[in-house]
């Protein structure tokens, strides 16, 4: 939706920011820091931040801050990046937007000592729980900062490519299930729902 989300906003009137893999790698919160910099001095009107970048690695892969990158890009990098924004962010009475995903139900427990997956890394699960610690700090923000609305979306079951590195049965099931799989626009719009509505401390589901 990296593209569909800016372009729907835009239609609607909106001033766009699109931040892409050459503006900044959000594995890394040495380049999520200098980006909320950049952001925070040449945006201070800044009143809508939308968490849109994920990945799901399929090899345990480590950024340079010692991170597994599924959680670096999923979780960290929107941890910091709302938390650095947030000051131009209240001021403007403005809204923050996390991208979710229905995988955070598959999760059993938290593996509170490994959540860097050394021990145990299965890619899948490693992506679910990335996306429950995304619905958890979005409440606890929510909490935190009454002068923001905060929210989680999860957009649907949508073909975009996130899942490229699959193989073996979860490729099968992904070229199975793709006749079901909605659209990047579909998603895009599911996100500008739920920033018309502007509650904060809940998680909208998408539907397909």
């Amino acid at each position: 939706m990296g593209k569909a989300i800016p372009t729907r906003l835009a239609q609607t009137g909106k001033t766009v920011v699109p931040v892409t893999r050459d503006d900044a790698d959000l594995s890394r919160m040495a380049e999520v820091r200098r980006l909320a910099d950049q952001v925070a001095a040449r945006h201070p009107d800044l009143d809508v931040l939308i968490n849109n970048a994920g990945v799901s690695k399929f090899t345990r892969v480590m950024t340079p801050d010692g991170l597994e990158t599924t959680f670096a890009t999923n979780y960290m990098a929107p941890f910091v990046l709302s938390n650095l924004l947030l000051p131009v962010l209240a001021r403007n009475r403005g809204t923050i937007v996390s991208i979710g995903s229905e995988q955070h139900r598959w999760v059993r427990a938290i593996p509170w000592d490994d959540l860097q997956g050394e021990r145990r890394f299965q890619p899948i699960e490693q992506y679910n729980l990335t996306k429950l610690y995304l619905l958890m700090f979005t409440r606890e923000l929510a909490r935190r900062a009454p002068a923001v609305a905060v929210s989680c979306v999860s957009p649907g079951f949508l073909g975009t490519g996130l899942a490229r590195e699959a193989r073996g049965s979860f490729r099968v099931f992904l070229t199975l299930a793709r006749p079901f799989q909605k659209s990047a626009q579909h998603g895009a719009d599911a996100v500008i729902n739920v920033l018309d509505q502007r509650v904060t401390g809940a998680y909208f589901r998408g539907t397909n």
